[in-house]
C-alpha cells in the first residue's frame, strides 16, 4: 500500500507539472510575440518621425509592456529595450526582453540633436544663467552688448546670433563647446557677419560645417551691391573657429529686378532675413515684410559655397504683406507662421506650402484662431500633431498655444485638437514626449499634452531679470534658452533635470 501511494502521488506531481510547463510555455511564447510586435510598432514610428519613439509603459491587466529608450552618442540613434512582464502562476515574475536600433537618417545633417524621450525629474527643473560678456560666457578681450536673437545647439555645440551690438565691428556670431554637460558653455570662437554694420543676424541653423545665418541688416535691396551688408542670407564655414576667426563668408541678396523681384527701400527693416529652416540641401528662408515680392525663399544649398535661389512663394514681384516669423519643412511641405493678415479673407496665422517642387511652391491649406488675431510666431511638428504658438492676444481668454491635426496637410480643420491660455506671447517651443517647453517674455512655461483636451501646467521658470525669452533649442537632455534685456545685455540659460 505504502510503495503504490508513492507512485501515484509521483504520478500525479509529474502530471501537474507538466501542464504547468506547457502552460507557462504558451504564456512565454505569447509574450514572445507581443514583444516582437512591439518592437515593429517602435520601427514604424522611428521612420513615420524619430520624435515618436519615447519610453511608455502599458498593460493589460497580466501583461505589463515597457519600451525604454537610449539616445546614443551619434544623436541620430535610439538603442530601444522592449519588455514584457507577468508572473507565473506560481507568482514568479516572469520577463522578455529584445532590444533593436533605429535611426534617423533623414537628420543625418542639420536635423535636430534634441532627445525626444525624458530624463530626470523635469516637475522640478534647475536653469543656470550666463551673461554674453566678458569674463563670463565670453574672454576678457570682448567687450560690448551682444543681445541674443537665436541658439541652435548641434552635434555638442551651441552657436549663438546677436544685434544689434555696440558697435559696427562686433561679433555678431558665437560657437560654444558644450560637449560637456556638467560645466558651461565655453566660448570656441566668434566672427562679424558685416563689419560696416551693427544690425546684426536674426537666425541660424547649422548643417554640416555650415552655419547659415539671417541677415538683420535692412540695406536698400533695389540698388545696394551684394555684400555682407547687402544680402540676406549668409553662409559661414564654421568648421575651424577659433578666437582670431576671420571666415570667409558667402553672400545672397534676392534679385530686385528680376524673379523673385523683392523690393525694398531701406529703413523700417524692410525684406531682411528674419526665419530659416534647413532640409535636404535647401534652405527656407522667411523674410520680414517686404516693400514688394515675396517673403518666403528657397535657395540651394547642395554647394554651400554656391547658393543659388531656386523658387518663392507667393509669385515673383507679389508680397505676403506679412514677415515670415517661423518655419517647419517635412515630407514636401513648408508650414509658416506668420501676423493675421487683415487686408485677406483667409485672415490665417499659418500656411502650408506644397514644396515638393521648389521651383513652384504653392499654398495647400492653412489655419486661423476663431479670434482672428494674433501673430503666428512658433512652431514644432511630431508625427502628424503641429504645435503653434501666437503672440498675445488683445482680447483676454484666447489661447496662445495651439495643437492641430496636420495628418491631411491640405485640409488642416479649422477646429484645433486642442488650446491652451498663456497669456503671453509663445515666442519659440521644443516639444519632448507629452511635454511642451514654451518660452514666453517672461518664462519657459512647461506644459504636459499627454491629453491636448486637457493641457496642464507642470513647471514654470522665471526668466526675471534677464530680459526676454528669444530663443530655445535642445541637445540631448539639455534646454538652451537665448534672452535679451532692454539695455542690449545678452544672455544664455541651460535648463535640464536632476
Amino acid at each position: 500500500m505504502g510503495i503504490m501511494v508513492a507512485v501515484l502521488a509521483s504520478v500525479v506531481l509529474v502530471s501537474f507539472g507538466s501542464q504547468m510547463s506547457l502552460v507557462g510555455s504558451e504564456t512565454s511564447g505569447e509574450a514572445l510575440k507581443r514583444a516582437q510586435a512591439t518592437v515593429e510598432r517602435v520601427q514604424a514610428l522611428a521612420r513615420k518621425d524619430f520624435n515618436l519613439v519615447n519610453a511608455t509603459t502599458s498593460g493589460d491587466g497580466f501583461y505589463t509592456d515597457t519600451i525604454s529608450v537610449e539616445f546614443m552618442p551619434d544623436f541620430l540613434t535610439k538603442q530601444v529595450t522592449v519588455g514584457v512582464l507577468w508572473q507565473s502562476e506560481r507568482g514568479l515574475a516572469q520577463k522578455v526582453e529584445l532590444k533593436t536600433l533605429v535611426t534617423d537618417f533623414s537628420s543625418s545633417v542639420g536635423g535636430s540633436t534634441c532627445n525626444s524621450s525624458l530624463s530626470g525629474d523635469w516637475e522640478n527643473p534647475s536653469i543656470t544663467t550666463y551673461a554674453m560678456s566678458a569674463g563670463e560666457l565670453l574672454p576678457s578681450n570682448i567687450s560690448g552688448n551682444f543681445p541674443v536673437t537665436d541658439v541652435d545647439a548641434y552635434r555638442g555645440r551651441l552657436y549663438v546670433t546677436a544685434g544689434p551690438t555696440s558697435a559696427p565691428a562686433d561679433k555678431t556670431l558665437f560657437i560654444f563647446d558644450i560637449s560637456d554637460r556638467r560645466r558651461a558653455p565655453v566660448y570656441i570662437g566668434g566672427t562679424d557677419n558685416a563689419g560696416s554694420t551693427r544690425s546684426g543676424l536674426n537666425a541660424v541653423k547649422v548643417a554640416g560645417d555650415y552655419a547659415y545665418v539671417a541677415n538683420a541688416h535692412d540695406a536698400n535691396f533695389n540698388s545696394c551691391s551684394v555684400g555682407p551688408s547687402c544680402s540676406q542670407l549668409q553662409i559661414i564655414d564654421v568648421n575651424a573657429p577659433s578666437d582670431s576667426w576671420n571666415p570667409a563668408i558667402v553672400n545672397l541678396k534676392f534679385a530686385t529686378s528680376s524673379s523673385p523681384r523683392v523690393n525694398a527701400f531701406g529703413g523700417g527693416g524692410q525684406a531682411v532675413g528674419k526665419s530659416i529652416f534647413y532640409k535636404d540641401g535647401y534652405i527656407y528662408l522667411g523674410l520680414s515684410k517686404t516693400g514688394s515680392g515675396p517673403e518666403f525663399h528657397v535657395v540651394d544649398v547642395h554647394n554651400p559655397t554656391a547658393p543659388f535661389w531656386v523658387g518663392s512663394w507667393p509669385a515673383s514681384g507679389t508680397s505676403s504683406l506679412q514677415p515670415i516669423n517661423g518655419i517647419f519643412v517635412r515630407n514636401g511641405y513648408a508650414y509658416l507662421a506668420h501676423p493675421t493678415d487683415s487686408s485677406n479673407t483667409l485672415r490665417e496665422q499659418l500656411t502650408v506650402l506644397n514644396v515638393v517642387n521648389p521651383q513652384s511652391s504653392t499654398r495647400v491649406s492653412g489655419f486661423h484662431a476663431p479670434d482672428n488675431e494674433g501673430n503666428g510666431k512658433s512652431l514644432a511638428i511630431v508625427g502628424d500633431t503641429m504645435y503653434l504658438g501666437r503672440t498675445v492676444t488683445t482680447f483676454s481668454g484666447n489661447p496662445e498655444f495651439y495643437v492641430l491635426d496636420i495628418s491631411n496637410p491640405t485640409a488642416i480643420p479649422t477646429t484645433s485638437r486642442g488650446n491652451h491660455l498663456l497669456n503671453n506671447s509663445s515666442n519659440d517651443l521644443i516639444i519632448r514626449d507629452s511635454l511642451a517647453f514654451i518660452l514666453t517674455n517672461n518664462n519657459i512655461e512647461i506644459r504636459k499634452i499627454d491629453n491636448f483636451l486637457n493641457i496642464t501646467p507642470y513647471s514654470v521658470l522665471s526668466l526675471s531679470g534677464i530680459g526676454v525669452g528669444r530663443a530655445l533649442d535642445c541637445e540631448g537632455n539639455h534646454i538652451y534658452v537665448g534672452s535679451a534685456d532692454s539695455s542690449g545685455n545678452g544672455f544664455i540659460s541651460v535648463v535640464t533635470a536632476p
